[in-house]
């Protein structure tokens, strides 16, 4: 699908664009397209940086003037996610598509199908509202919006942190200007489908994982309003973090037996920004950017090979487990394993629980398909990591762990499997909504189904449990050297826990 001359036409009466940027985007019917370059490219233009800087100014004088007037800065990052009253404009605001998790995050509570096709056209109408507001300031140079490929560059761009807050309009408080490049995961790019073919697929497909790590993981690390999912898009650098999610899908897209869905219902679900619905696209409209919306990537090659994040080894919990609780009487739920609370602070940190060896064999049991339990045996059993909560160093985000289980030093090597997620952006929560800032995030226990986790470790034999169970607490941010110990997330207990219940 291309645009037509009357849908820019239209579109350009809306917001008050001249011919020329009409023009612009008319281009693309014509072959010619516009390119959004890299953030490092972009930068070495003072006159570009100057027009970008001029627009998110003017959006932003809008705003204090009007807090919803449509081309200012706060209705676009209110179109994402508001924690305010939305008024009249609640059909408009709070839109964002992301996946959510309640307690148990192997199974997503909600799944984001369309976090790809919604923020294009966000993004894309938000462009052009942009380019509006750097020529009624003044502005005459032609610019795109461009993309930070964090990938390869860890710092915030230097545009969006130098000067002062008057000078500058891309400054922003945040919590790191600086993130861990090399943690960031590449994995989803091994997918082949855009979605999962059912929710509890949602690691065999590329959109959910990236949605995740590195997208979420990004968001965590910057912190700050960026940590929060209904406060991001107030940070200039979510655009600029966003264009590069953007262009990752079309790099993804580009690689060899990659597809998008092609069902109906999906190509056909539609979005709008704006009350008349002038600012409307469908997801099947805009999977081909620079066919319908007139604009390709400065990097769109596919990314190198494969590796694995690269992070710092885990500290081993040092102090001895608890010991195991047993069953209570008339009970059929036990402790067969359990830790101390811990604090999770700038490194790495990794419990080890150690299992009976009556145990073993019961939860090696519960891998096998189709076995039947003997009278009094486990039926089920669960890894419980309770009562998480941000602590004093993490109220603004700028930490992100991941959430490992292994069998530490199994005949198999080290085998692991992610099991979690925390950081302020990706915080699960008891109802699975959006958890808002890490300010008003409530404490959460995370109930994980061993079964689930030890088929994925691929588990042949009780033996293999014979050095128990260990929980890594994976740090993606960077370790400062010389800063005091840091309490970024606060975890009252680590457990497993068995039933001998029947299984209904």
């Amino acid at each position: 699908m291309t645009l037509t001359r009357r849908t820019l036409l239209s579109y350009a009466a809306l917001i008050g664009l001249p011919q020329v940027v009409v023009g612009t985007a008319a281009r693309a019917q014509t072959g010619a397209v516009r390119t959004r370059q890299n953030i490092k490219s972009f930068s070495q233009d003072p006159q570009k940086v100057a027009t970008l800087r001029a627009g998110v100014g003017k959006m932003k004088a809008r705003s204090q003037a009007n807090r919803d007037d449509p081309l200012g800065w706060y209705y676009w990052s209110a179109v994402h996610g508001t924690m305010d009253d939305p008024g009249n404009l609640g059909n408009l605001y709070n839109q964002c598509e992301h996946t959510r998790f309640k307690t148990n995050p192997l199974r997503p509570s909600t799944v984001a199908e369309h976090f790809f096709s919604w923020h294009r056209p966000f993004l894309f109408f938000f462009e052009a509202t942009l380019k509006r507001a750097a020529q009624e300031a003044g502005a005459t140079t032609a610019f795109e919006l461009p993309y930070w490929n964090w990938y390869e560059d860890e710092d915030v761009p230097q545009i969006f942190t130098e000067g002062t807050d008057a000078s500058n309009p891309l400054r922003h408080p945040r919590a790191n200007d600086s993130i861990n490049s090399g943690a960031l995961s590449r994995s989803p790019f091994e997918q082949k489908a855009l979605l999962p073919v059912s929710p509890a697929d949602w690691r065999k497909c590329f959109s959910i994982p990236l949605e995740l790590d590195p997208h979420g993981a990004v968001h965590n690390l910057v912190g700050g309003d960026m940590g929060n999912i209904r406060a991001s898009a107030k940070d200039p650098v979510f655009w600029v973090h966003h264009a590069n999610i953007d262009r990752l899908w079309t790099v993804w897209t580009k690689m060899a037996g990659h597809t998008n869905p092609n069902d109906t219902g999906w190509k056909q679900k539609t979005f709008t920004y704006d009350q008349a619905g002038d600012m409307r696209k469908t997801a099947g409209a805009v999977v081909d950017s620079q066919g319908s919306l007139g604009y390709r990537y400065e990097e769109e090659a596919p990314l190198p090979a494969f590796q694995p994040a690269i992070v710092a080894a885990a500290t081993i919990q040092s102090e001895p487990p608890m010991p195991p609780t047993g069953r209570a009487a008339n009970s059929t739920m036990a402790t067969v394993a359990a830790a101390r609370p811990m604090t999770l602070g700038s490194s790495s940190v990794a419990v080890d629980l150690n299992l009976p060896q009556s145990a073993r064999s019961q939860l090696h049991s519960l891998t096998a398909a189709g076995a039947p339990a003997a009278p009094g045996a486990i039926t089920a059993a669960w890894l419980v990591i309770a009562d998480v909560e941000v602590g004093a160093d993490g109220k603004n985000g700028g930490f992100s762990f991941n959430i490992l289980a292994t069998l530490p030093d199994g005949p198999q090597g080290s085998r692991q499997v992610k099991v979690g997620q925390l950081g302020t952006f990706t915080w699960p929560t008891d109802d699975g909504s959006h958890g808002g800032h890490a300010g008003h995030l409530a404490p959460v226990t995370l109930t994980i189904p061993l079964k689930d986790v030890l088929s994925e470790l691929g588990l042949s034999s009780p033996e293999e449990l014979a050095n128990g169970l260990r929980v890594v607490f994976q740090a993606q941010h960077k370790e400062k050297p010389g800063e005091p110990p840091k309490q970024f997330v606060k975890v009252g207990s680590i457990s497993i826990k068995t039933t001998t219940a029947p299984l209904q």
